[in-house]
């Protein structure tokens, strides 16, 4: 419970010195960051190099590259923040934003992604019906 008893507390997340991680979460923190800014880059590249990919699926792919990019790139700055120390921009509470913002964006893709899908199989669907119609005479 000792563990868990700062999480609950606002002080622990809005408080003005940040007190230091523990070098395991410092090591994480790091890597989740990196990981995420070269998800990013590996997926523009992939995009650059790679020709043929569908209109959606490349729409797609684009925005998960944006997103990683970008939160591995803030994340990075909230890092050097709590680093140096700076007192406002080091609260953890704007790691908790961070998490929430990263969610919206997610779930932005995913409905975005299924309402595609559906528009594209009811074009499908609608080519395959057409295609038994008489045509008009010219």
């Amino acid at each position: 419970m000792d563990l868990i008893k700062p999480l609950l507390s606002l002080s622990y997340w809005f408080g003005m010195d940040a007190l230091p991680f523990a070098p395991a979460v410092s090591l994480v923190i790091r890597l989740l960051m990196s990981g995420l800014f070269l998800a990013g880059i590996a997926v523009f590249a992939y995009l650059r190099f790679q020709k043929g990919i569908e209109k959606a699926c490349r729409r797609l792919l684009k925005r998960v590259a944006t997103l990683c990019l970008t939160m591995g790139a803030v994340g990075w700055l909230m890092y050097a923040f709590y680093y140096e120390g700076i007192p406002v921009f080091s609260m953890r509470f704007w790691y908790v934003v961070w998490v929430a913002i990263i969610a919206w964006w997610v779930y932005d893709m995913v409905i975005e992604s299924r309402q595609t899908k559906a528009k594209t199989l009811a074009e499908q669907e609608r080519a395959k019906f057409e295609k038994w119609l008489p045509k008009a005479k010219k």
